[in-house]
């Protein structure tokens, strides 16, 4: 019965995709039908054909249910701290492979020693590298030129790549991180607990998978 089900649903199926791609009329259909059936040998000729398609169907159906299953299963909570150029990349990274991400930076703006607001940076600071090995791999510089870039045009690129790629809802600014522990739960599993200080001076705490 289940072999008779599998020839009856691939003829069904191959039938509407002959009907709809070649736009056959229904008496051109049904005497290409009349035609198979007519003959035994014909149907053994073709019941293989359909056997191995209905197959492939259904594996090709269940593969995409697994991938969303497994895609659920591994999201995981990701803090980062700091969105300095490392942590721009790492929150792009981890938002692509469909985590749940926070990032938390103490200054105003990203860039960590780039940003406007660092005591490290100052006036006509400029880098050592050029803006060919300074740029990520995945966003090339927007003008094409190779240059020695200075501090305020880092932090324009970098601006642009948080723009790019939507990063700035994910980040929380004038945030300092206090104190950062690792958990260890009954069956083994770990995961990490953040405390840190926010805009308005509150204490909050954040629990993350991955760290």
């Amino acid at each position: 019965p289940n072999r008779m089900k599998r020839f009856l649903v691939s003829w069904v199926a191959i039938l509407a995709f002959v009907y709809k791609k070649l736009n056959l009329r229904k008496a051109q259909l049904l005497g290409f039908l009349r035609g198979v059936i007519a003959s035994p040998i014909r149907i053994m000729l073709v019941a293989p054909f359909l056997e191995l398609l209905w197959y492939y169907v259904k594996r090709t159906f269940r593969q995409s249910i697994r991938t969303d299953n497994e895609k659920r299963q591994i999201q995981k909570r990701v803090a980062i701290v700091g969105a300095g150029p490392s942590g721009l990349v790492a929150c792009k990274e981890m938002l692509e492979a469909g985590h749940d991400v926070i990032c938390l930076e103490r200054n105003k703006g990203i860039g960590g020693c780039w940003a406007a607001d660092s005591k490290i940076a100052y006036d006509g600071l400029y880098q050592t590298t050029s803006s060919y090995f300074s740029a990520f791999s995945d966003f090339p510089p927007p003008d094409g030129e190779i240059k020695y870039w200075r501090g305020d045009e880092y932090r324009q690129y970098l601006d642009q790549y948080a723009a790019r790629y939507k990063l700035l809802e994910h980040i929380q600014f004038q945030c300092s991180v206090l104190n950062v522990e690792e958990c260890v739960e009954n069956d083994g599993s770990k995961y990490w607990k953040l405390e840190y200080v926010d805009a308005e001076g509150n204490v909050n705490h954040c629990v993350a998978d991955n760290l």
